[in-house]
């Protein structure tokens, strides 16, 4: 499934030629600080295992890569390119890195120029792609607009701790992604209310932890999907405010109790989802109310209702945000990882199937025998 050669510092095209023969779905080249244009022709040949849906080229020690050298490796056919060790990109380069068809991982960029920008906003990939830049910590507006013109892509920024009301607004112009702006630990007025006009299908600011009802009351202006997933606690003024939100899922994953006040003002939820699935206890009154919502809410299927009452548990069925997957952690699967983190989202083996098989056959051939003798 994987090779881990991050141990090698360099590598010429006849060598890469022999690895791009490997069959599976990772290759780890991590320890490689440069790579010229013939080598990356070779590796953007790997063999991908298309079978799984899983792929991937870690190129993460690379420091710099010039424009035909990415051209060239634009044309690798697996899902997900790591780039991580890349601090500095220009406008040529970032135009030919937009050419790839998957998700693209730029978390060592930390900062970016206007033209960068422009030209990764031409990055298409294929429909909820990840465009990761997650190691910008500013961010100003002349940039934000030329990213949002990414269109039904998932551009984290979740690196981002302060943002103002202009790149607020900017971003919100985003064209009908997901956008992850969890690096964000508290909103201000002006902000909040040029969030709350946001045109992308997702937006996750999983780093709030607090929130009040005056800021709850503006956010619950976005459409789509809306993430709240670093919420820990949350009290029923700002729930009655949250509960006007009319987009298609409200999240909030990180409480673990909801006492019944609460729960009865989030019953009154206008919108579409409501995910609450990192409940572990929930007592009866509050279940009782949340069977008035009149969307479906989605609970963990082990979560403990005391005293046992009856109440629907549906699992969340909320992006990548994802989380977005997290949507997507972004780091590359670990070598030493097993299974590697995709592997929970792969479909399940069916081989037991066989063996239920055999056995059905088995007391089958027996009982015929019985009956003849």
């Amino acid at each position: 499934d994987r090779l881990d050669l991050d141990g090698l510092t360099t590598l010429d095209a006849d060598i890469a030629k022999a690895l791009a023969e490997f069959k599976g779905e990772y290759l780890f080249l991590s320890g490689l600080t440069t790579l010229d244009a013939e080598t990356a022709k070779v590796l953007a040949e790997f063999q991908v295992d298309t079978e799984s849906g899983y792929s991937g080229l870690d190129l993460s020690g690379l420091t710099k890569l010039d424009a035909e050298t990415t051209k060239t490796l634009a044309e690798f056919k697996g899902d997900t390119l790591w780039l991580n060790g890349l601090t500095t990109l220009d406008a040529d380069t970032a135009k030919a890195l937009a050419e790839f068809k998957g998700n693209i991982y730029l978390d060592g960029l930390t900062t970016l120029d206007a033209d960068t920008a422009q030209g990764l906003a031409e990055f298409e990939g294929f429909e909820g792609s990840d465009l990761v830049l997650r190691g910008l910590t500013t961010l100003d507006a002349n940039m934000a607009k030329r990213l949002v013109e990414l269109e039904e892509q998932y551009l984290d920024l979740s690196g981002l701790t302060t943002l103002d009301a202009d790149t607020a607004q900017a971003l919100a112009e985003l064209k009908g992604g997901w956008l992850s702006l969890s690096g964000l630990t508290t909103l201000d007025a002006d902000t909040t209310q040029a969030l709350a006009e946001f045109k992308g299908d997702s937006l996750s600011l999983n780093g709030l932890t607090t929130l009040d009802a005056d800021t709850a009351k503006k956010l619950a202006e976005i459409k789509g999907y809306l993430d709240l997933n670093g919420l820990t606690t949350l009290d029923a003024d700002t729930a009655q405010a949250l509960a006007e939100f009319k987009g298609e899922q409200l999240s909030f994953n990180g409480l673990t109790t909801l006492d019944a006040d609460t729960a009865q003002a989030l019953a009154k939820f206008k919108g579409g989802d409501l995910s609450l699935s990192g409940l572990t206890t929930l007592d009866a009154d509050a279940a009782k109310a949340l069977r008035e919502t009149k969307g479906e809410v989605h609970l963990p299927q082990d979560i403990r209702i005391t005293p046992k009452t009856r109440i629907s548990k549906r699992p969340s069925k909320s992006k990548h945000m994802p989380t977005p997957v997290p949507l997507a952690d972004a780091n590359p699967p670990s070598a030493d990882a097993n299974p590697p983190p995709a592997a929970a989202n792969r479909p399940p083996t069916f081989a037991w199937l066989g063996i239920i098989g055999a056995v059905v056959l088995l007391v089958c051939y027996r009982v015929w025998k019985m009956r003849q003798q």
